[in-house]
């Protein structure tokens, strides 16, 4: 079924729409309203404006679309066809009926105007839109009227005033409207009037020595004017590129790509694509004997030598051999393709044509897809029968192998690496290292903090989790930013080593796919959602977004990451998260201690490879002890204890001393949450009130009690619940902290006739925070038997 967005679009009352999702506006203006944005978190400024033509810009997180269907696709995650679907059987059913449009004879309508204008601005003819859809030009008659028609004048190209001001790349789209929306991202574009096939020569001349990038509409009609406009420019135009976007359904273009995607990856598509090359349709490429074959199908055999293969998740890949070593790429990857388009210049003197590339990408993908083997794919650290397996990411590909009897550098891998863009190399590590070598560079004073940094490293460079969450903290001057920067360094270089806090679950997921560590730097506070997300990535359980342009495929990960923060305050408010984190707090540095950057990070790249070379002693000598490890009480995290324990002889550390700061650590953690959490600390003042009989009641009347605990100002705060559900809530996830400083909540089940819930709060006096504090040994004890009444301590 056909739906005529152009009347649709006229059918749907903007204010009413908007309103409906948004709720009332904040403000309302003579063009335009504002609301709160629903793409990023901010309740407190309303900073989406929404123009009355159904333009929508946010002035905070940067989301901007052209009109409602552009807002309600991304709102909701639709395609594109659904969202006429449903907004059509909201605001315009009669859209819906069998003709599938709904027009019933009726006169067109104008609806949009382009002009045509010469190379000094002056307008020539102008391009008139009709709704239902349809095109007509007419030209100014001098008098301030118009006659239809071109009536001999000279077609030019759109906006030629501005490409030839341009020094940029040129994009050649098929319509006025596409143009438009390139241009509004800041991009200069072009296109030809009336549309798809009606390229004309002399447009070649303001083009001449020009970089220039056809975008192709997604059929065939599209597909076909951009061969012909890329091979009529082909001896013209400095470099062509054509870019036929991914995931675009029959008939979109460039516009319906934005208002999903970011303009940076739109950008990456273009820089990834392959110069164009003129491909003589119908006819042999190659002619070997008496057999003839074309480009794709020479591309098809000179991959013969890759191995094609999938992985679990159904993604493609080829493993193939260069010269001293194997390399893996994703097939339609650059690197791939590299490699390929460089056997077929060796074979044929020449570069395959783009066409070629692609037909031959897609029988590569189904031959990995249906007829390859299925294996996992790992980036920078996996592992196979015991050893661990670091990845360098040098141009030998080469990888530490690392063993209970040592660790080596190697030159083939026995399991599959892959690199994302941005990843750097490792040095080659150098043997008989000490971490002596790393302390000078390191802000970190106390022993159970650098135990617990070291310990973080050495949980980051094993293949498996759970891993803790470093969390750093600190006045600003005290080297945050500095000491994630070196600790990325060791373990996995980035060109890109700290990144601000990702938009939604989708940004974290790609992250988290192309990063063995995440860092993330001077956040002021972590959100829910993301706090949720990193425990998820940091001890597993994984977490899936939508695909685009899908209505019910979901893109899932479900691997552990290493994950680090930094901040100035207490920035993890949640319980579980703290549970997870190891919490660092840095000493600000006075003046005459400061380096330049430039001789601190000399320094420290001098000795790197020897410190990488004392951490691979560390994981060796965990994998040999690990077995062997035995506590007495388990922590939340305790795979990780038990590995942090196992680690301790090589850096001559005394048994026990992980775990002494470890278990420090847990109860800094259940202070920072009590002294963070109005709630906790009403509780523990109630328990304390009656201590010897404790308290019973419902969840309405000790919200009564809690409120008589703190100030009228806490009282009516955001954070204070508001509801006796809420409350019932706020307990279940405080119950952890609360119990690890002597006070039990039980929230019974529903009794008597009247359904009632009793909630029951008491102290138990083995268990204060005062008496941990005091004794480490008790301390220990009490706080992990507190963690393990949770049950399983991966949860």
């Amino acid at each position: 079924m056909i739906i005529d967005k152009e009347k649709l679009k006229q059918a749907i009352p903007g204010d009413q729409y908007y309103r409906a999702v948004l709720g009332e506006p904040a403000k309302v203006g003579s063009k335009y309203w504002t609301y709160f944005c629903k793409f990023h978190p901010d309740r407190k400024t309303p900073n989406l404006t929404v123009y009355h033509d159904g333009g929508y810009r946010c002035e905070a997180c940067g989301t901007k679309g052209v009109d409602i269907f552009a807002f309600h696709m991304r709102l909701y995650n639709l395609s594109f066809h659904n969202v006429l679907k449903e907004l059509a059987r909201q605001y315009a059913p009669h859209l819906l009926s069998n003709n599938g449009n709904g027009q019933q004879n009726l006169p067109k309508k104008e609806v949009a105007y382009h002009d045509y204008r010469g190379e000094n601005g002056e307008l020539v003819f102008q391009v008139v839109r009709y709704d239902p859809k349809g095109f007509r030009q007419r030209i100014p008659d001098g008098n301030g009227r118009w006659e239809w028609g071109l009536n001999g004048t000279k077609p030019l190209l759109f906006k030629l005033p501005e490409l030839l001001a341009s020094e940029n790349i040129i994009y050649i789209v098929e319509g006025e409207k596409d143009v438009e929306r390139l241009m509004l991202e800041g991009l200069t574009a072009t296109c030809n009037p009336m549309g798809a096939g009606k390229w004309k020569q002399e447009y070649n001349v303001w083009l001449k020595d020009r970089e220039v990038v056809v975008i192709p509409d997604n059929d065939n009609p599209g597909h076909e004017h951009a061969q012909k406009v890329a091979e009529t420019l082909y001896e013209t135009a400095k470099t062509i590129k054509v870019v036929y976007l991914p995931g675009l359904e029959e008939k979109q273009d460039v516009s319906d790509y934005l208002e999903v995607h970011s303009l940076a990856e739109f950008l990456k598509k273009v820089d990834d694509a392959l110069a164009f090359f003129p491909e003589k349709r119908n006819q042999p490429d190659c002619e070997e004997g008496d057999k003839k074959r074309t480009h794709s199908q020479i591309l098809i055999e000179l991959a013969s030598g890759a191995e094609l293969f999938h992985t679990p998740d159904g993604e493609v890949y080829a493993t193939f051999e260069k010269v001293d070593h194997k390399e893996t790429w994703r097939i339609r990857s650059k690197g791939f393709r590299r490699w390929l388009v460089g056997l077929f210049y060796k074979k044929t003197g020449k570069a395959p044509g783009a066409k070629a590339l692609t037909d031959a990408f897609g029988v590569l993908e189904s031959k990995a897809q249906f007829d390859g083997e299925e294996h996992q794919v790992y980036i920078r650290v996996g592992g196979s029968n015991g050893n661990i397996y670091i990845d360098l990411t040098n141009d030998r590909w080469e990888v530490i192998e690392i063993s209970p009897e040592g660790w080596k550098v190697i030159n083939q891998s026995p399991i599959k690496f892959i690199r994302s863009r941005g990843m750097t190399a490792l040095p080659a590590p150098v043997a008989g290292g000490s971490l002596d070598l790393l302390r000078p560079f390191v802000n970190v004073r106390d022993e159970g903090s650098w135990i617990l940094l070291i310990a973080y490293i050495q949980s980051a460079l094993r293949d498996r989790g759970p891993y803790p969450v470093l969390d750093l903290q600190g006045e600003q001057g005290s080297a945050k930013s500095t000491l994630v920067r070196l600790i990325r360094a060791l373990i996995d270089p980035s060109a890109v080593p700290l990144r601000t806090s990702p938009r939604d679950e989708r940004d974290l997921m790609i992250m988290a796919k192309n990063s063995w560590v995440l860092a993330f730097d001077n956040l002021s506070t972590i959100p829910s959602w993301l706090s949720d997300a990193i425990c998820r990535l940091a001890t597993g359980g994984g977490f899936g977004t939508r695909e685009l342009y899908t209505d019910s495929e979901e893109a899932l990960f479900d691997s552990q990451r290493s994950v680090v923060v930094n901040g100035i305050g207490d920035i993890a408010t949640r319980d579980d998260f703290r549970d997870r984190a190891l919490i660092i707090n840095l000493s600000p540095i006075s003046e005459d201690q400061r380096k330049d950057e430039e001789t601190f990070w000399n320094e420290f790249y001098e000795v790197r490879p020897k410190i990488l070379g004392a951490l691979l002693d560390g994981v060796s000598v965990g994998l040999k002890n690990l077995p062997e490890v035995l506590l007495n009480c388990l922590p939340r995290m305790a795979d990780f204890a038990k590995w942090a324990t196992a680690v301790e002889p090589a850096f001559g550390w005394s048994p026990g001393s992980f775990m002494k700061a470890y278990s420090q650590n847990q109860a800094l953690a259940v202070e920072l949450g009590i002294e963070g959490d109005p709630v906790a600390q009403a509780v523990v003042a109630l328990a304390e009130d009656n201590e010897i009989s404790g308290w019973e009641g419902t969840a309405t009347e000790l919200l009564a009690e809690l409120e008589e605990k703190v100030s009228d100002k806490i009282a009516h705060s955001k954070p204070w619940p508001k509801t006796p559900q809420t409350l019932s809530n706020r307990l279940k996830r405080l119950a952890t902290i609360l119990r690890a400083t002597g006070v039990e909540v039980e929230l019974g089940s529903r009794q008597g006739h009247a359904r009632r819930r009793i909630i029951t709060i008491r102290k138990d006096t083995q268990k204060t925070a005062r008496t941990v504090l005091k004794n480490d040994d008790t301390m220990q004890n009490n706080l992990f038997d507190a963690v393990a009444h949770e049950g399983d301590p991966r949860n």
